[in-house]
């Protein structure tokens, strides 16, 4: 009986110790969802890798719009994306698409839906306000957009179903896949 209750001590210690060492990050008033800055650099894990995404430090001028081509580096190989801001609406520009999609709206209603350009996904805000846990911080008052692959034969590589979590002020926090932690930032990095 008292080894049981040792080792049930020694694991509530252990688990206590575990929990306490996560930062909580607070969203930063004010600012966006997904703040377009120059030269900004981010790493993430995912799947137990990493991979970072940054942007340019200078702005990239398509069809008359100025952009900040934002390259996301896997190590063997890259993929880019364009930004802009347009009345708080951020906008995003693939090089293989003809139009511009919205990324996250100026006026954040849960509930909202819009498509990709070429409608092979479809986007719902499905909270404003939930929390996104990783192994070593806790961001707060996280928006939520869920990402659905309504096409899977032009995004056979893609799951079905994604929850992506922004928070003000850092932008892109993390996905979650079947309501599991699928990538997430660093924030030590």
């Amino acid at each position: 009986m008292k080894d049981k209750l040792l080792i049930f001590l020694i694991i509530l210690t252990l688990t206590s110790f575990t929990y306490s060492d996560k930062k909580n990050y607070k969203e930063i008033a004010g600012e966006s969802y997904h703040p377009i800055v120059l030269g900004q650099k981010h790493t993430y894990t995912a799947d137990l890798t990493k991979y970072t995404m940054y942007f340019d430090s200078s702005f990239t001028e398509l069809g008359n719009k100025k952009y900040i081509k934002e390259t996301i580096d896997y190590g063997d190989s890259q993929t880019f994306v364009y930004y802009r801001e347009e009345n708080k609406n951020i906008i995003y520009f693939k090089p293989d698409q003809k139009q511009e999609t919205i990324e996250i709206p100026a006026i954040i209603t849960i509930g909202m839906v819009w498509y990709e350009s070429d409608s092979t996904w479809k986007y719902t805000i499905t909270g404003i306000k939930e929390t996104f846990e990783t192994p070593t911080s806790i961001f707060l008052n996280c928006l939520v957009i869920q990402s659905e692959n309504i096409d899977r034969k032009a995004n056979p590589k893609h799951y079905r179903l994604y929850l992506q979590y922004y928070q003000r002020g850092r932008g892109y926090i993390g996905t979650k896949l079947g309501g599991l932690v699928y990538s997430y930032l660093n924030m030590d990095e």
